[in-house]
């Protein structure tokens, strides 16, 4: 049971961090050119889902950096191809795109996992 508890954590925070990128990347992607949309968008990506991860390590009992970087990249891959993908002309290839899905995908599973490596270990509970 705890185990569902600390995956229903890292889900919310993943979302919550999901949706500030959105916020973030789309209200600023419309006005920059190709090269400089790719770049803005991995920069939203960094400053929204590495303080929010940053959070989520430091509460009580979260999952380990692997296996949290594991779980934000399946429920952006799954937002993403319920949510995003219907509303391009070739759904399928968002996901084969390096520079509008994979890179992207790395850098939130680079970033996850760095704030769980760089987060304080936590205190035992006392008894």
């Amino acid at each position: 049971m705890a185990r569902i508890r600390q995956l229903a954590v890292a889900i919310g925070y993943t979302f919550a961090a999901w949706l500030f990128a959105a916020l973030l990347i789309y209200a600023t992607s419309a006005r920059l050119q190709r090269p400089w949309s790719v770049a803005g968008r991995c920069a939203g990506l960094l400053v929204t889902f590495g303080p929010v991860f940053s959070l989520y390590f430091r509460g009580s009992r979260p999952l380990s950096p692997t296996a949290a970087a594991i779980t934000a990249v399946a429920l952006i891959a799954l937002l993403d191809l319920r949510l995003v993908a219907p509303h391009l002309m070739r759904p399928g290839e968002l996901f084969l795109s390096f520079w509008d899905w994979q890179l992207p995908a790395l850098l939130v599973a680079a970033t996850v996992y760095l704030a769980g490596r760089r987060a304080p270990a936590p205190e035992p509970a006392l008894k």
